[in-house]
């Protein structure tokens, strides 16, 4: 499937033009692909087309809403809010992803930085508490380490905000 090599190339090789070129021409055989619009999504946040990452997230959350995996493109969502700077439409996203599926890490992860940038105190603490639930280990500066599994969020303005 070309669009995991779009997301390959984004993900592990930092290769974001060829990336978006694969995931347009993904998009272009298969419009109906909610997986091919969550990936377009993704690359177009760390490409600074934050408008064009929204709409392709939603387009993935509109496609996959009655699936088994409409958690996962929630959070698609939640990143694309995020770099759009609309980060209440973000937290909204993280935790409809977490609400169909509360042991997600990723939104979470998150929703801990998230929560914090927002002066959401409370809820911050929470969300560190959740995250220690599914990583006993797990502090805010771990997001910071480059081996943790945070890339698109490593891109995004949001990381300065616990850096």
């Amino acid at each position: 499937m070309q669009i995991l090599t779009a997301h390959y190339r984004y993900l592990q090789e930092s290769r974001v033009p060829e990336a978006l070129q694969i995931a347009e021409g993904c998009i272009d055989k298969e419009r109906s692909n909610p997986l091919a619009w969550a990936v377009l999504s993704n690359i177009l946040a760390v490409d600074q087309q934050p408008e064009q990452s929204y709409h392709a997230a939603m387009r993935s959350v509109r496609l996959s809403q009655r699936g088994n995996y409409a958690y996962y493109f929630q959070h698609f969502a939640c990143m694309a809010a995020v770099s759009n700077a609309d980060y209440e439409q973000a937290v909204a996203h993280a935790n409809h992803s977490l609400a169909l599926k509360p042991n997600f890490a990723s939104p979470l992860r998150y929703k801990v930085v998230l929560d914090k940038v927002l002066g959401n105190e409370i809820d911050h603490r929470q969300s560190v508490k959740n995250m220690r639930r599914l990583e006993a280990d797990f502090t805010v500066n771990k997001l910071l380490d480059l081996t943790y599994p945070v890339n698109t969020m490593r891109r995004l303005p949001l990381i300065e905000a616990i850096a």
